[in-house]
């Protein structure tokens, strides 16, 4: 008796003590699921935030991602958007995305232009046609379906595949996260905590593949897919200066960028090794190059300044 009420405080101060430390764990689980997995708005419900201080009329101001591997930002709708700014001759400043949670839409990326928040690429590509340079005056009616079509396939399907083979598959996911390392190790304690983060992200986009449908299938048939889906492109593309024809489209901002990531990106060559030795190949190396060499000369030397900017 004596000895089960002397060790009664123990018990209590043990159950106390590992109390504490759960709540702690959760209390960091939630606040790095805050910044990194933002929790998604009612639909419908337009978030409102206060004008950007100390904006210019008519400037861009977009917020996205940190440069990784070759790439300017990690997110291949950043660079759509900076494509078509450059495209329509829309001067604009880049800033890195901190947070989403100040996004309108809760993602990124997302812009300030002339008072307004507005998040989603299509649709401020869409505001800026009223208010800028239709880059997509010359286009036909049947022309504006295939944009529309190929803009679908590129965003909602083959973004999807690259999202599996950046954040799901193991050897995908380690080969990002030591890359990204070099950028964000001085923004971040590495070890546990960034193992942490990674692996909330990667649960939080499995899920999101599972409930786009993607996430249903096993490795080799989102393998088929991919393949597919690329040789489509290239027979698509053909001898063609771009997407459409002699000119460049709207359709081609998000077409440049899959193909600075099929092209430039050696983060998963075990499934774009068939690409090497397609005879059509070599042409989306010259479409990418062109559209390269058109819109992003300073292509070394943003890459370099961003990087440098993520790492301070």
């Amino acid at each position: 008796m004596e000895s089960v009420c002397f060790s009664y405080p123990y018990f209590i101060l043990y159950f106390g003590l590992s109390s504490l430390i759960f709540y702690a764990i959760y209390a960091l689980r939630q606040a790095f699921r805050s910044i990194f997995i933002p929790s998604p708005s009612p639909l419908g419900v337009r978030r409102n935030f206060a004008p950007l201080a100390e904006s210019k009329e008519n400037v861009v101001y977009l917020y996205s991602a940190m440069p990784v591997f070759n790439f300017i930002t990690a997110t291949p709708f950043g660079l759509k958007l900076e494509t078509y700014f450059r495209m329509a001759n829309i001067p604009y400043e880049f800033r890195l995305c901190q947070n989403v949670e100040q996004s309108p839409k809760n993602k990124m990326p997302y812009i300030f232009y002339n008072g307004e928040w507005l998040g989603d690429t299509t649709l401020i590509i869409e505001k800026l046609k009223k208010t800028s340079v239709n880059i997509d005056h010359w286009l036909s009616a049947e022309q504006r379906a295939l944009s529309i079509a190929w803009q679908r396939l590129f965003e909602d399907h083959l973004y999807w595949l690259g999202v599996y083979f950046r954040w799901v598959n193991p050897d995908d996911l380690r080969l990002l996260k030591s890359e990204l390392l070099k950028t964000i190790k001085q923004r971040f304690y590495t070890g546990f905590i960034v193992d942490y983060i990674f692996g909330l992200i990667s649960e939080n986009m499995k899920k999101q593949l599972y409930a786009q449908g993607l996430g249903r299938h096993n490795e080799a048939e989102l393998i088929d897919f991919l393949n597919d889906d690329i040789n489509a492109w290239l027979d698509f593309l053909g001898d063609k200066q771009f997407m459409l024809g002699d000119k460049p489209s709207s359709l081609d901002t998000i077409a440049f960028p899959f193909a600075v990531l099929v092209c430039e990106m050696d983060q998963a060559p075990q499934l774009l090794h068939h690409l090497y030795e397609h005879p059509k190949y070599n042409k989306l190396i010259a479409y990418k190059e062109r559209m390269k060499e058109l819109y992003f000369p300073d292509w070394n030397n943003l890459l370099k300044e961003r990087t440098n900017s993520a790492m301070k």
